[in-house]
């Protein structure tokens, strides 16, 4: 590998094509507007990526390996020794889609195993390092993040989450036209047919016409098939980009966003991706050909004589009648009675959380009366929308009723006069009864559309949750850091302030208690320092450097918090180790050995191995908080943050704890945010709030 494989000019061409192949929002914007390093470092290469909205990581992978991991979304590089980029990005049939990367050319392969090893120098089952790419927010384009609070209407974002499947929905629509036709095969074979008997029928035109009309039919189920097919595929994709989304999305929210919204409930909305997927699938396949078989059907008729011409306009004025005037405010309607949904849902959450509180005193009551009054809420909601559907539904069984008549009667007016044949009129007839009869069921479809767009406005909700700038320097300590506070003021939405004009500093590692009772902003703090929020007024320096210029996730990596209680449903060493692979199991069971977790091994059988459920349980009150301090120091962070953590730790100046957090020679300048007089007394000195 040469250092020309990171030289701005490449670097530049290889992200332009990965923005682009990936469909990523970032392209659209321009890659002038974002930094590429002039430098020829390839660790320039992880920040580039990550400044431009793609999450890069390294992997150890034979070539086969490589080749099957590929992926449209999963783009794994590899820097060549000649200064060239390898892109692979799929594998099917034995074949691999690749891409070559040299300087400003970009050229598209498709390579075979034996090529594949041939250009990389290097045996089949030899480890190599790959860069594996994803985007971080697969979902960016359809997410709305301006200041003006307004909400992208959900059909234009329907259209931003679905522009990444142009390719595969032009397949589908060029497949729904030929359906289209060929479901026209046995009108016009009965049209023959009857002509032909009328005629004197012989048999050899017969067979001649049961054998083409067959092969129609078989063509006409494969189209369908591979359309079913390529739907299939589109589903499983929308639903893998909502979820890489969001879980690169949420945890990365800017922390103000929860101030007025629950987001355990928030999340639930992601369950409408499987309305999306189900709604979506049902208009892309039976919708879609309808409207085709439609009016391929009604030109047929148009073609047959211009009454039946007419005919076909005053049909598709009805049709529109139907879904733009009275299904108007349907949009409006599904979406308001989502609303009241989740009102319910949020409620039975309440109650399941809460499940001691409501067994007691008016607790019972309260539960059926707001439950009562959010089920009345949702009826009236449905009734609206339902009302909508039931209108759209008496007038496309009015349009079956009269259509079908009316065709009759026309068209055998016309036979009589000689203006249409009988082989006409019977083709005409099961025409307009396939389509009419295909209308009169466009009750579900509309309900169908009415819920894919509620569907979306949901997802929306989440998509339009803002996350933390990504800018900033990295910031690397190697001791304890100092910090300041300087003139910081907090205000809570322009309504509350929380303190004003806090002045202070922390010498490297120094152990300084921040003493106040309720309500005086300890939290606030710990959430100004951690980077979680942004002051209103003033700034905070980790050694001497203003936060506002480090990137968060490297802040994160050298100051550690530990108060709340967050635990994940996994084991005890994943909740310690929380994803850092660094981090060894000897170096869990360490830690908590010396802080004295688990006096009694035999309380847990399976040890670290052990279970936990959101709550800590099996662990108890006291162990859980010994865990979520382990997960705090293990990763030797520079400054420690106690978020009253302390306060109701009974004997924690004579516990081993103490000994591990007030050490001398500790690598953390540790910050203890408490109530307690008690425990601000061990610090070196205390700070009053």
């Amino acid at each position: 590998m040469t250092q020309k494989a990171f030289s701005q000019t490449v670097l530049r061409t290889l992200f332009d094509y990965l923005l682009s192949e990936m469909g990523s929002s970032a392209h659209d914007k321009g890659l002038h507007q974002h930094e590429v390093p002039s430098s020829a470092v390839s660790e320039n290469f992880h920040i580039t990526a990550n400044n431009l909205g793609l999450i890069s990581h390294e992997l150890m992978l034979t070539i086969d390996q490589a080749a099957i991991a590929s992926g449209h979304l999963t783009q794994l590089l590899k820097p060549l020794d000649d200064g060239r980029w390898l892109v692979l990005s799929g594998f099917s049939r034995g074949r691999i889609k690749g891409t070559l990367i040299d300087g400003h050319v970009v050229t598209a392969h498709v390579f075979k195993l034996n090529e594949l090893m041939e250009l990389l120098n290097c045996p089949c089952d030899r480890l190599l390092e790959w860069h594996l790419i994803e985007l971080k927010a697969p979902m960016d384009a359809s997410s709305h993040h301006e200041h003006d609070h307004e909400h992208m209407p959900p059909l234009q974002r329907l259209f931003e989450m679905i522009k990444v499947e142009k390719k595969d929905l032009w397949h589908v629509i060029v497949l729904a036209i030929a359906s289209g036709l060929l479901s026209l095969a046995t009108p016009a074979a009965v049209q023959s047919l009857v002509n032909t008997v009328a005629l004197g029928g012989m048999m050899q035109p017969l067979t001649v016409l049961s054998t083409l009309l067959f092969i129609f039919l078989v063509f006409y189920g494969a189209i369908s098939i591979i359309q079913s097919y390529l739907v299939e595929l589109i589903q499983r994709r929308v639903f893998v980009r909502m979820a890489a989304d969001l879980g690169n999305r949420l945890p990365n929210v800017e922390w103000s966003k929860y101030d007025d919204k629950n987001g355990q409930e928030l999340v639930n909305r992601f369950f409408d991706i499987l309305t999306v997927q189900k709604a979506g699938a049902f208009l892309l396949l039976d919708g879609f050909a309808i409207a085709m078989q439609g009016a391929i059907g009604l030109l047929v008729l148009a073609a047959y004589h211009p009454l039946l011409l007419l005919f076909g306009l005053i049909v598709v004025l009805w049709i529109s009648f139907v879904i733009f005037v009275q299904g108007r405010k349907g949009v409006e309607t599904s979406i308001d009675e989502s609303y009241a949904k989740y009102a319910v849902v949020a409620w039975l959450e309440t109650l399941a959380r809460n499940g001691q509180t409501f067994k007691f005193s008016g607790g019972p009551e309260l539960a059926r009366e707001r439950t009562d009054e959010l089920a009345y809420e949702y009826l009236n909601t449905r009734k609206r929308h339902y009302r909508i559907l039931l209108n759209q539904q008496y007038s496309l069984y009015a349009l079956y009723a009269v259509a079908s008549t009316t065709l009759l009667a026309v068209g055998g007016i016309l036979v009589m006069e000689g203006q249409l044949s009988l082989g006409q009129l019977v083709a005409a007839e099961l025409i307009v009864s396939g389509v009419l009869a295909s209308f009169a069921q466009l009750k579900k479809k509309l309900e169908s559309y009415y819920d894919l767009m509620a569907g979306v406005d949901k997802l929306g909700h989440l998509l339009d949750l803002t996350v933390e700038r990504e800018t900033g320097d990295v910031l690397k300590l190697s001791e304890p850091a100092h910090v300041g506070v300087y003139d910081l003021t907090l205000t809570y939405h322009n309504r509350y302030t929380a303190f004003k004009n806090m002045t202070f500093e922390i010498m490297p590692g120094e152990k300084v208690a921040l003493f106040g009772g309720p309500g005086t902003g300890k939290s606030s703090i710990a959430e100004l320092l951690t980077g979680l929020r942004v002051p209103s007024h003033g700034h905070v320096e980790i050694n001497h450097i203003d936060m506002r210029e480090i990137r968060l996730e490297s802040l994160r990596q050298s100051v550690a918090v530990a108060g709340r209680t967050e635990i994940i449903e996994d084991t005890i060493i994943e909740n310690v180790r929380l994803g850092r692979p660094d981090i060894s199991v000897h170096q869990v069971r360490d830690i908590a050995n010396r802080l004295g977790i688990f006096p009694d091994q035999k309380q847990l059988p399976e040890g670290l191995y052990t279970v936990l459920n959101s709550a800590g349980s099996p662990l108890s009150s006291s162990q859980t908080r010994k865990l979520l301090l382990a997960r705090a120091i293990i990763g030797n962070p520079r400054v420690l943050i106690l978020d009253e953590l302390l306060d109701d730790w009974k004997h924690f100046a004579d516990s081993p704890a103490r000994d591990v957090l007030f050490a001398d020679d500790a690598p953390w300048t540790l910050l203890v945010l408490t109530g307690s007089k008690t425990i601000a007394q061990l610090c070196q000195r205390t700070i009053d709030l």
